[in-house]
């Protein structure tokens, strides 16, 4: 269930991703290492004027309205840790690699044009982005949203799935971007926010591969980070707890997402941070797949990206009555499609009490109450590769010398 914020919609060879405190020692074979990704996708671009929605606005009120619109990461607790997270270092190239429109507004404050970052002294501003979505109608929104923030000559929407059900041509992500070689563009930001839940409703069963097919995108000192929402518990506190205002989320929760499957969707399937910190310090690797058609690596190089994990940290969720109630009305959407009218008609009545329920444990007791379950969390991940190089480089040159002088002691 995601409060706030919004849901986005949407191997390789094994990627070693190490803690802060191992020794770059250790990774000295890795010299060989590029990052050279050798994806082939196949997407639908919007064919859409860029320029369509922004043609009507004279300069002053798209400045105004962009202004309206836009999410700064001092207004947003997880953005504003990725800014934090960032620093000084430029965003650079970015890949919104799971796109929806709370994230687009963020990205419309990071383009080098933005007001704000004009008049920064420490500029950390985005060259270009390319956002994903594996939704049509999400795309429509998306390339509307980027219209009228008026950041279209920065980047683009793109349709696909990551992970295309059956090989599919036709969802897959092919030639997403290229580079002036014509070789699968790199990016130096990536961010995957909320990504790896939702991909259950669009490329099931593939959520162990994705860091890796993110992590050979990803440029040499580049940042991944990925943001995510700890899945919500059936029940809270256990049966002497069951009246607790916790339960009504977690019942919001169920209701929410039997309602979807009897419509014949699928849900969200969020992953807890045990998951997460498996799949980046190599507990669950994804390895052989040399034989899958689409291995984007198919000049079968023995490529391994080295990142490091620098930080990660929870951020507590507080949720309002309308923030439970727009959850209530994801499931109150889907009742036109259940296979009966009398099941429909029966679970309304079921979606209304818990709107009373929720009602009464938040503005009934006192306008603006919250309820605190749970946390979405940030992990921030480092493309070590050039440092470990460049280490290694310099091994070999002291090596060097050393034999040279050796070399030359004997001949004396």
């Amino acid at each position: 269930m995601h409060t706030t914020r919004a849901a986005v919609s949407v191997t390789l060879h094994r990627t070693k991703i190490i803690p802060s405190t191992i020794s770059y020692s250790r990774w000295t074979a890795a010299a060989a290492v590029t990052i050279a990704s050798t994806y082939f996708f196949n997407i639908a671009m919007s064919s859409a004027a860029s320029t369509t929605a922004t043609a009507a606005y004279s300069s002053s009120s798209i400045s105004a309205a962009r202004k309206k619109r836009m999410v700064y990461g001092s207004n947003d607790v997880l953005f504003g840790h990725i800014e934090v997270q960032q620093g000084t270092k430029p965003f650079g190239s970015f890949l919104d690699a799971g796109t929806g429109l709370h994230s687009l507004r963020w990205i419309a404050t990071l383009g080098g044009d933005c007001d704000d970052n004009k008049n920064s002294k420490t500029s950390n501003s985005m060259t270009d982005f390319t956002a994903v979505t594996a939704d049509e109608t999400m795309r429509r929104n998306c390339q509307r949203e980027v219209d009228e923030l008026g950041i279209s000559h920065l980047g683009k929407v793109v349709i696909g799935n990551w992970f295309p059900p059956n090989g599919d041509d036709k969802q897959s992500l092919s030639m997403i971007d290229k580079d002036e070689n014509g070789d699968t563009k790199l990016y130096d930001t990536i961010v995957a926010d909320y990504l790896i839940g939702a991909m259950d409703g669009f490329s099931p069963f593939t959520q162990d591969q994705m860091i890796d097919k993110l992590a050979h995108r990803l440029k040499p000192g580049g940042r991944l980070y990925i943001a995510g929402l700890q899945p919500i518990p059936d029940s809270y506190g256990g049966k002497n707890n069951k009246d607790s205002p916790q339960n009504i989320i977690c019942e919001v929760r169920k209701v929410r997402d039997a309602c979807i499957l009897l419509s014949g969707d699928r849900c969200y399937r969020e992953y807890p941070l045990e998951w997460i910190e498996r799949q980046i310090t190599g507990g669950t690797t994804t390895g052989n797949d040399k034989d899958d058609k689409n291995n984007d690596n198919d000049n079968d190089n023995d490529n391994d990206n080295i990142l490091k994990l620098i930080d990660s940290k929870e951020f507590p969720i507080l949720y309002r009555h309308s923030t439970i109630v727009k959850q209530i009305n994801v499931a109150r959407n889907k009742l036109p499609r259940f296979p009966s009218k009398a099941l429909a008609k029966e679970m309304e009545k079921v979606l209304d009490e818990l709107a009373k329920r929720s009602y009464d444990a938040t503005e009934k007791i006192s306008p603006g109450k919250r309820i605190q379950l749970g946390f979405d969390y940030v992990y921030v991940l480092h493309n070590e590769s050039t440092s470990i190089i460049l280490y290694t480089y310099v091994l070999t040159i002291f090596a060097s010398m050393a034999s040279t002088k050796n070399s030359h002691s004997h001949n004396n």
